[in-house]
């Protein structure tokens, strides 16, 4: 059976081939992905008219006004305007649905600034009507969480990891043992703060060097092959004249810190400091103690001198002015290179090991994520809301985000199919997301890696000193 499906693989593979190499002379076979396969270009209204149609219907919600609390900037998540815009057209279109299978009137949304939507929360919405849902970042979802500003949705018989429009792996992975406050959703964007590793073709073409995405799919793109690359392009300096480029060379950068790439290196291994937190206990996952050698390669990568050593504007402008090759950073960082006058792609972040059968891009804890306020009115009510946003977005969001990319921002055939398999290899790591708010999972987790990959501390001496003040803070935390 095995040696069957194998064969009709290889054809399969043979056709995509083919076809896309009719227009770029690149040949793409499909990485492994986790999640669903692929993207599903029908129709997403008739697929997501299904998923509702599972849903308990009820005229109860008839006129209710249901409210959205977000952070400023993520109105887009929600906008019911007629427009344009690819995204915000399916956004309207997944609102329409959710209101006409329960009738509800989706009421302006309440905006909050990010630096005071904890104590906004705290303080039960300083008189404002409490909102039905929040749709926070993942770092303010954790800290309310961390001071029992959320419900936890287990509770409610209305909520089932099971159901299908549900991304049951997601969600598992930002469970607190039995309990969960928090959750990802298509709803909520989630792949615009998803890593990845934006590149400069035209500067693999002018060392002679073959395209990085071949690499990429064919599953053997890895730190090593990226230091390779990036260490071949910071060699040349400003003495050797480069037709069209003023100033020095760089292998790679990023605008985010030291310590947040530190993170990024790390959840491109798949490695979880915690194993799964799905109905299980908080406690370290012995088996980080035989990561020594990867996070020696990760230590390698860190300290190469083909890194620049800037981040934040100096980096977006390093790279914009064609002076970088790799540029590690989230999706949306498409959206900066809209006027760039030269030729870019994508890659998926590399892995640690070979042997990896797929890749591992890290979704941010700045990503958004979904909740309900401690103090919601009716939770049962918002459940049943939420299950059908949820339902209409599964199909519908992750089709507008798939277009929006693809047809706005990038400019070749290697870009929209690799991007197809980036979509599908995210990477959701608890102690990320707790760590942005809990000291304790912080400190031996997230810190930990830090010390490590920029510090050159031992994994071994730097787990077995923190071991047991972590086991102290899990007990007294996670009751």
């Amino acid at each position: 059976m095995k040696k069957h499906s194998f064969i009709l693989f290889a054809l399969i593979l043979i056709l995509v081939v083919s076809v896309i190499a009719s227009c770029e002379n690149v040949s793409y076979p499909t990485p492994e992905s986790s999640g669903d396969s692929s993207i599903d270009l029908s129709d997403p209204i008739k697929i997501t008219e299904g998923y509702l149609d599972d849903l308990p219907d009820t005229d109860e919600y008839t006129g209710y006004k249901f409210t959205v609390a977000i952070t400023e900037g993520n109105d887009i998540k929600f906008v019911s305007e007629e427009s344009a815009h690819i995204l915000k057209t399916a956004v309207k279109s997944r609102n329409d649905l959710v209101v006409k299978k329960y009738g509800v009137e989706l009421q302006p949304l309440l905006i909050i600034k990010e630096s005071e939507a904890v104590n906004t929360v705290r303080n039960g919405f300083a008189g404002l009507a409490v909102p039905d849902l929040l749709c926070f970042p993942g770092n303010i979802m954790a800290a309310l969480a961390n001071n029992g500003l959320l419900y936890d949705l287990t509770g409610l018989p209305t909520f089932n990891v099971n159901d299908k429009f549900h991304n049951k792996e997601m969600i598992e992975a930002t469970y607190e043992n039995t309990r969960l406050y928090m959750m990802y959703d298509d709803m909520t964007h989630f792949y615009d703060e998803m890593y990845m590793v934006f590149y400069n073709k035209e500067l693999v073409s002018l060392f002679g060097l073959e395209d990085p995405s071949y690499s990429a799919f064919s599953g053997s793109w890895t730190w090593n092959k990226f230091l390779e690359y990036s260490e071949k392009v910071a060699s040349r300096t400003t003495d050797m004249e480069i037709s069209g480029i003023d100033g020095d060379l760089f292998g790679y950068g990023s605008r985010k810190t030291d310590n947040k790439f530190a993170q990024i290196l790390w959840g491109s291994t798949g490695k979880k400091f915690f194993g799964d937190a799905y109905h299980s206990a908080i406690e370290l996952n012995q088996n980080i103690y035989d990561c020594g050698v990867i996070f020696d390669a990760l230590k390698t990568v860190a300290a190469s001198k083909s890194k620049l050593n800037s981040s934040g504007n100096n980096a977006l402008r390093t790279f914009t002015n064609g002076q970088l090759l790799f540029m590690v950073d989230t999706l949306d960082f498409a959206a900066a290179l809209d006027k760039t006058d030269f030729d870019w792609g994508i890659l998926p972040l590399p892995k640690a090991e070979i042997t990896e059968n797929r890749y591992y891009n890290l979704v941010d804890y700045t990503a958004n994520m979904l909740g309900l306020p401690a103090q919601v009115s009716n939770p049962l009510r918002s459940s049943m809301i939420l299950n059908a946003f949820s339902a209409a977005s599964k199909e519908i969001i992750k089709n507008g985000i798939y277009n929006k990319y693809v047809n706005l921002y990038f400019r070749n055939n290697s870009s929209t199919v690799i991007f197809d398999s980036i979509l599908n290899d995210y990477f959701i790591d608890f102690s990320v997301l707790y760590g942005s708010a809990y000291t304790g999972i912080s400190a031996i987790s997230t810190e930990t890696v830090r010390d490590v990959i920029l510090n050159n501390k031992n994994i071994t001496s730097e787990l077995d000193k923190k071991l047991p003040e972590f086991a102290q803070y899990v007990n007294k935390t996670f009751k």
